[in-house]
């Protein structure tokens, strides 16, 4: 009787361990992955952002000394 018992137990902990370590953690390690791969896409994402839009206010700042200047796009 305990040894029926005792087997099975034996076998379901073999099986759990061989889904675990083929199944469970292969899949945690490549979710990690693509989520490390996301935050830095956006992360690469964001800092073109800013760089354009420090472009756009240089570009503005420029326009409005030329204007102030009377050099306009006009030859005004």
């Amino acid at each position: 009787m305990w040894g029926s018992v005792l087997g099975a137990t034996l076998q379901f902990v073999i099986t759990a361990a061989v889904v675990y370590f083929l199944m469970v953690l292969p899949m945690a390690k490549y979710l990690a992955r693509v989520e490390a791969r996301r935050k830095a896409k956006e992360g690469a994402q964001e800092v073109v952002e800013i760089s354009e839009l420090e472009v756009l206010k240089e570009i503005r700042d420029t326009l409005v000394a030329q204007h102030g200047r009377g050099q306009g796009p006009g030859g005004r």
